[in-house]
Formats: structure tokens, C-alpha cells, sequence
């Protein structure tokens, strides 16, 4: 099969009889009638424009490019064994019918004509962990009414809830379980159906099927609304929450499989209220990932985030840029009760990963924390604050991301507060101010071990220094920028932390450490809001300047252990930390003779206390 210019045209062309053939020439191949193919054959990537009709009697198809089917008329794919394609495009005015059945890992076109089939065969749209086939956007008069074996990867390894939608018409969500069940079925399918009707039985009273209601800000089980159970009709738009198992404990990466006709053309819709929260779960209804900012733009009462709830059981905001993949579930804020609209042009040519839409951990001038229980790792919760010019520091639905609680109790809360005190996992913040505190709680669910973790501190560019600080002593419990995680212990469920976390910016020749130890204006570091505090057993001593530097007197009723430090107005340790034991005792401090403002700091079990020094 030598091909020796780019472009030839054939009539009937039939490759085989003799062992494998290879198109060496990259290009155009036109084959005006039928192909037929009896042996392997190696496509080097060509496009092959196809009049007639696709006859595969078997052999390794490889390196195949985009087959378009572009006849006048009516053609089949057929033959004695099935075709894997990588793309399809029917340009032609007739249709595809599909008389063996068929797959296509890569992209299905419909410039014009149609997909129809002849009796049992199917259309596959294949879905692994290299990639995933899709539908691309019908902006002409195609359609499709064959049935159709849709895939969706999921890679994850542990048991979980995921958000899910499906992507086929008129689908149950029995139909749904079955399709992913073993034959005969058993209680082993990926869809673990517990409680619902399905093939797992009532797994201590364990049901597996969610909705999520905005008038009552409830996950019900899909067990209380019409069509119960497993004979649920699964709506076009509308996400479900899943267990996605293999068993109660268990799970394994697979493939999971929707029957039926493809959801295809623009005007599908889905009904949303704004009687709460305005929180809302729908769900991609097309076999090919979405562009969020297409969408918006076509309903306009939605905020600019949606929300997908990853494996850590916590919901993630994304907004402008990002794609939602196939088959996803997502959370919106709507400002009204309206109903959406997806079109067509709301798809998007991009492979996008369940659970995998973007990542605005990473944008620019941003940071992100995240709150781990350390004896379930999985369990975790993130929340971002970004800086940029023009955001308000109240909660502005067009900017910021609500925290929305999740469906598992045992996940730990982590959010930071606007102004207006709106508890917020994207907090966007106006930015060049020299020193900022931004309010912050943890709430630990359950009495373990906590890791706070800080991520991509050199994403800032206005702000050098971060610092966790204890919001109710003042108290610095940790710099980010020397230790990227901070670690804690809960005693009991429910427990809450409250936090201040600093962001300073460093003059010329400043350090990290001194800059977070005094304000702008060198008042204490253990400020709630820039103003000076002190600490508690301050009383019990005092800072007398000399000429050589100071003398700190202590008059504690037993022995503490102090840390004496000091440092210049660029933070500069000018004294190594001097730990002691004092009870009566005075310590003389010599500081440096240049001329300056220095600052004396001491600190014990309950606090600490800065004093600024002039020489």
C-alpha cells in the first residue's frame, strides 16, 4: 500500500492478501468507492477521505489518522471483524450506519449526515487512561440515533463519593449500574448500589445514591423522590452523587460504561432554584469536556465559580479558563430560581480528567493551605487566597468561593473569612498593602493529628513573608516560609482553631524572620490587628534602656524559661536567642553602637513582648 504523492485518488480499493502494508506517504488519501481492508495495515497518521463503504475483515489497523466518510449516500462500516478508529468525520450528505460494531478513541465529527446502526451493532467511545474519545461540537446539520457504549476512565484507588452525570438519553439509573456490572451480575460492580434496589443488596443500611437539594442544603438519599431507587430517571444536566467502589472498602482504577443515544444539540436544560443557598448540582450532559466560561456566558445568573468535588471529599472552586470533563457532576451558585441551558458551543476540543478541570492553586500571586487529618490523609480541605488589583476584601460572589460543606462528617474544615465575615475557601484580596491579616479557622472533625500545610509561597510577588499566628494570644506559631507545614493536635470533635495568617512585604535587605516579628511601624508581630500587645506576664519584668543597650529585670514568683532576642529595623538579628531560666534575675543586653532603632524581644510560656529601643 505505497502511496507516492501526497494526493491519489482510487475508485475501489481493497488492501490485503499477501501480509501488512504501509501508506509511506503522508497526506490525502481519496477513495472514491468502497475500501476493504483483509490484512494489517500501518495508516502513518493520513487522512483518508472515504465515498463509499468502510470493509474491515481484520488485520492491526495502526497509526490511523482521521478517517472522513464523505458520500453522497448512505454508507456502512462493515465486515467480518470490528474497527477501531482514532477519528471519524461524516462530511458527506448521507449517514454512517453501522452495520458491525464500532469504536473511535479520538474525535467524532458530524459536519453534516448522521450515525444510525443496523440492528444490534453499536458506536464505542473509547475511554482508558491514555485518553478519552469525544464528540465534538455539531455546528451543522448532523445527528446521531445509533446507540452508543460510552466510556469514562476513573483512575482513582480508594473508595469514595464522586459527582456524576450522564452523558445518553432516556437512561435509568438501574440501566446505569448494570451497564458496569460483571455477567452474571454480583455485588461486585463499580457502581456499589447499596440500599437503592440494585444487585448489592442494603449494605448496613448504606445507600449509595445522593442528591443534593438547595432548599434544604441536604445530600437525600435518592431513595426519597419520585421514581425511587434504582428506577430513578437519570435527567440530562443533572449531577448525582455515586459511591464508587468495588465493594464497601475497596476500589480499583476501571472504566465505567453509560448505554444509550448520545445527549447531542444545543437547549438541553436543567431547572435550579435560589431558595438558600443558591447551591446547586448539575452535571456536563455531553460526551466531550465543556468550557466553564462558554456556559456562564450562556446563564448569566450563575456566580463565577463552580465547584468539583475531588477525591479528598471536599469541594474545589474553579472559575474562568477551566473545562468540566465528560460525565461530571459540579456545583454552582445560581442567583435565582431559572433554568440553564447547554449548547453545543459550550463543548470544548480538550482532553479533561474526571475530577481534573484546572488547578488554581497555582495562579499567579496566589497561596493555598490545606488542613490534612493525619491518621486519614485523604481527608483534607484546601482554601487559596489570591492578591490582585481592583478586589474587595467583602465576599463578592464574582470573585470569590464559598466554602460548601461536603458529604463526609469526618473531613476537616479549613476556610478564611472576608470582611464581612463570609466564610471562603477563594479569597481574593486587594493587593499592595505592606502588611496584611487575613482571619482563618480550622475545624477538626474528628480528634486526631492535623498537618496545615502551605503550598506555593513563590506564587506571591507582593508579599515574601507568611506567618501563621494564634489569633487569641498573638502568639507566632509558625513561618511558612522556613517550615511549609504546621502541625497540631484536636482533642475532640468539633474542635476549631482560629488563626491569623500574615502576609508581610520585606523592605531591602530585610529577612523573613524579623519582618514578621514587628509591623511596618515596629509595633509587635503578636498584633491582632498592627496594634501593640503584650504579654500577659509582662508585669513580671521590664525592659530599661542603657546606654550599652538594655537591662531586663524579672520578678516571676518561680522559675520561667525565657528566649531574649533582638533585632534592627531591616530584621536583622543583631543577638543570638539567648535561652534561660529566671525567676528574680536581671540580664544586661548590649546591642550594637551604630545609631538606630532597635527592637528587644522576649518571650515566655504565655506570650511575647517588643520594645522598640532608640540609640
Amino acid at each position: 500500500f505505497n502511496i507516492t504523492t501526497p494526493a491519489k485518488d482510487y475508485y475501489h480499493l481493497t488492501i490485503g492478501g499477501s501480509g501488512s502494508y504501509t501508506a509511506t506517504v503522508p497526506g490525502l488519501i481519496t477513495v472514491l468507492g468502497n475500501l476493504t481492508i483483509n490484512d494489517p495495515v500501518n495508516f502513518a497518521h493520513n487522512t483518508l477521505l472515504l465515498g463509499g463503504n468502510w470493509i474491515y475483515n481484520g488485520g492491526t489497523l495502526s497509526n490511523m489518522g482521521t478517517v472522513n466518510f464523505n458520500g453522497a449516500a448512505t454508507q456502512n462500516v462493515e465486515g467480518t471483524a470490528s474497527t477501531t478508529f482514532n477519528s471519524i468525520t461524516i462530511s458527506g450528505s448521507g449517514s454512517l450506519d453501522l452495520q458491525t460494531n464500532t469504536a473511535f478513541t479520538g474525535t467524532l465529527t458530524l459536519a453534516s449526515g448522521a450515525v444510525s446502526l443496523n440492528g444490534p451493532a453499536k458506536m464505542t467511545l473509547i475511554s482508558n487512561s491514555g485518553g478519552t474519545g469525544m464528540i465534538a461540537p455539531i455546528t451543522g446539520t448532523g445527528g446521531i440515533t445509533a446507540t452508543f457504549v460510552i466510556q469514562c476512565y476513573d483512575g482513582r484507588t480508594a473508595p469514595s463519593w464522586q459527582t456524576l452525570s450522564t452523558p445518553v438519553q432516556s437512561d435509568l439509573l438501574n440501566d446505569w449500574n448494570a451497564s458496569n456490572q460483571p455477567s452474571p451480575a454480583t455485588p461486585s460492580g463499580y457502581f456499589y448500589m447499596s440500599g437503592v434496589g440494585g444487585v448489592n443488596g442494603n449494605a448496613e443500611n448504606f445507600i449509595s445514591v445522593d442528591k443534593f437539594v438547595e432548599k434544604t442544603n441536604a445530600y437525600d438519599p435518592i431513595t426519597n423522590f419520585a421514581s425511587p431507587g434504582i428506577s430513578y430517571h437519570l435527567k440530562q444536566g443533572e449531577g448525582l452523587y455515586i459511591w464508587m467502589a468495588n465493594s464497601m472498602i475497596s476500589m480499583s482504577p476501571f472504566t465505567y460504561i453509560t448505554n444509550g443515544v448520545p445527549n447531542t444539540g444545543s437547549g438541553i436544560t436543567i431547572g435550579v432554584t435560589d431558595q438558600n443557598s443558591g447551591w446547586n448540582m448539575i452535571g456536563n450532559p455531553y460526551p466531550c469536556p465543556i468550557s466553564w466560561s462558554t456556559f456562564q456566558s450562556h446563564n448569566t445568573s450563575l456566580a463565577s465559580t463552580f465547584y468539583i468535588y475531588e477525591d479528598d471529599q471536599t469541594w474545589h472552586p474553579f472559575g474562568a479558563g477551566s473545562n468540566i470533563a465528560m460525565e461530571q457532576g459540579f456545583m454552582v451558585t445560581s442567583f435565582s430560581n431559572t433554568t440553564l441551558s447547554f449548547f453545543e458551543t459550550d463543548k470544548i476540543l480538550l482532553s479533561t480528567n474526571l475530577l481534573s478541570p484546572g488547578d488554581p492553586t497555582k495562579a499567579l500571586n496566589s497561596v493555598t493551605f490545606t488542613l490534612a487529618d493525619d491518621s486519614n490523609s485523604r481527608f483534607a480541605c484546601p482554601t487559596t487566597i489570591t492578591f490582585g488589583n481592583g478586589y474587595s476584601p467583602s465576599y463578592d460572589p464574582n470573585e470569590d468561593a464559598l466554602y460548601i460543606p461536603g458529604k463526609e462528617k469526618k473531613v476537616p474544615v479549613l476556610v478564611t473569612y472576608s470582611s464581612d465575615n463570609r466564610n471562603l475557601i477563594l479569597n481574593k484580596l486587594p493587593d499592595g498593602a505592606t502588611q496584611i491579616d487575613v482571619p482563618m479557622s480550622a475545624i477538626c472533625n474528628v480528634p486526631a493529628d492535623y498537618t496545615l500545610s502551605c503550598f506555593n509561597t513563590a506564587n506571591l510577588s507582593s508579599y515574601q513573608c507568611v506567618c501563621l499566628i494564634d489569633k487569641k494570644t498573638g502568639n507566632i506559631l509558625n513561618n511558612f516560609e522556613n517550615n511549609s507545614v504546621y502541625t497540631f493536635s484536636a482533642s475532640q470533635a468539633g474542635q476549631e482553631f482560629d488563626y491569623l495568617v500574615r502576609f508581610t512585604q520585606l523592605e531591602p535587605g530585610q529577612s523573613c524572620t524579623g519582618a514578621n516579628l514587628l509591623t511596618s511601624n515596629g509595633t509587635a508581630a503578636n498584633s491582632v490587628e498592627g496594634l501593640n500587645q503584650t504579654d500577659p506576664a509582662s508585669g513580671n519584668y521590664t525592659i530599661i534602656p542603657t546606654q550599652a543597650g538594655a537591662d531586663i529585670v524579672f520578678s516571676f514568683p518561680q522559675a520561667e524559661d525565657v528566649i531574649i532576642s533582638a533585632y534592627n529595623m531591616l530584621g536583622q538579628k543583631v543577638i543570638d536567642d539567648l535561652h534561660t531560666n529566671v525567676s528574680s534575675n536581671q540580664i544586661n543586653i548590649a546591642l550594637p553602637q551604630t545609631t538606630g532603632v532597635y527592637a528587644i524581644r522576649v518571650e515566655t510560656p504565655t506570650g511575647v513582648t517588643v520594645k522598640k529601643l532608640y540609640r
